[in-house]
């Protein structure tokens, strides 16, 4: 997956990232063996699908695993700004 660095990419990969850290078994780090440059399978549904069916289709399971897990969202989205101001505090 290439990167512009224009707006529209950035809507584009949205989907693709949000997943990345917001799957089953999320505990807040990436999960970065469901990217398609990392993973077989998703890079073959990547060919298959196209760069924006793709990033939807990831877009929607996120969302959908957010919608069914709230309470781990919330968790894990609170511990992970917790750390991540822990760590700037400390620099």
């Amino acid at each position: 997956m290439k990167y512009s660095g224009d707006l529209s990419s950035c809507a584009t990969i949205f989907g693709l990232q949000f997943r990345l850290g917001n799957w089953k078994g999320s505990e807040g780090m990436l999960m970065a063996y469901l990217q398609p440059n990392l993973n077989k399978l998703e890079f073959e549904k990547f060919q298959r699908m196209g760069e924006l069916a793709y990033a939807a289709e990831c877009k929607r399971l996120a969302f959908g695993w957010v919608r069914e897990n709230p309470g781990r969202f919330a968790v894990v989205s609170l511990r992970d700004f917790l750390l991540l101001e822990w760590r700037t505090q400390r620099q």
